[in-house]
């Protein structure tokens, strides 16, 4: 299957794509936690990105079946690319217009991207296209799978490390086995031990936990624009050669 260069590229891409797809997972989160959304609030504005397809969506399919799939595919991946870079520089500035603006260029890009999987199987024998559209599929999800798993270390991680960082600069006098996250969810054990603290230090602690939590949302949306990017090179570079 995978000697059928179409296909290749266009699953590979595809996983690519889904990779970029799940970083709305954490655009909700950061919705919520840093910037103190309502969850009903949060969804809205992740929407207001989504609705795009519906308009996108038929017009890539109209650019697929005139000129065929590079141009809608570059167009979405270039859309994609910008805007999860966008959000990447604007997560630490904590700036909501900036972040839904580039939250509506990626959704452009997934818009626009997705109606190329329509062309994947095009030259594929008859008699492999079911295996091949399981394969496409499994390989897709594998691409959320991971782009998760990957985005979600990287938040993690980075924010346990920021925090603990600037709390040792700041001379903070809390718990170790404080995290930020534990501090902007606010647990009843918390509120407990930031209660024995001077009121003055409270702020302090609370806007340290909120630029840890900015600085790995922000490198875990680098990531994601990265992946982006190489599609965007394979879409110019190497789908360039392939034929329809």
């Amino acid at each position: 299957l995978f000697k059928e260069k179409n296909y290749l590229f266009i699953t590979i891409n595809t996983a690519f794509v889904q990779i970029a797809t799940m970083t709305r997972v954490f655009w909700v989160l950061f919705l919520q936690i840093v910037l103190n959304y309502s969850p009903i609030k949060s969804s809205l504005l992740i929407v207001s990105s989504t609705l795009l397809t519906v308009v996108l969506a038929p017009l890539s399919g109209v650019l697929i079946d005139k000129y065929g799939p590079r141009s809608p595919l570059r167009i979405g991946m270039t859309f994609l690319t910008i805007g999860l870079f966008w959000i990447s520089w604007w997560a630490i500035y904590l700036d909501p217009q900036q972040l839904l603006f580039g939250m509506i260029l990626a959704g452009i890009g997934l818009a626009m991207t997705g109606s190329v999987s329509s062309v994947a199987l095009i030259n594929v024998p008859e008699e492999k296209r079911g295996i091949a559209y399981a394969m496409y599929q499994q390989i897709r999800q594998f691409g959320g799978v991971l782009g998760v798993a990957v985005m979600g270390a990287i938040n993690t991680n980075l924010k346990s490390y920021y925090f603990k960082a600037k709390s040792i600069q700041l001379a903070l006098p809390i718990n170790k086995e404080l995290t930020g996250e534990m501090i902007l969810n606010g647990p009843a054990m918390v509120s407990h031990e930031l209660a024995k603290l001077p009121k003055n230090i409270s702020p302090t602690i609370y806007h340290t936990a909120i630029m840890a939590y900015a600085n790995a949302f922000r490198y875990s949306m680098f990531f994601a624009a990265l992946i982006a990017l190489f599609g965007l090179y394979l879409s110019i570079v190497k789908f360039n050669k392939l034929k329809y």
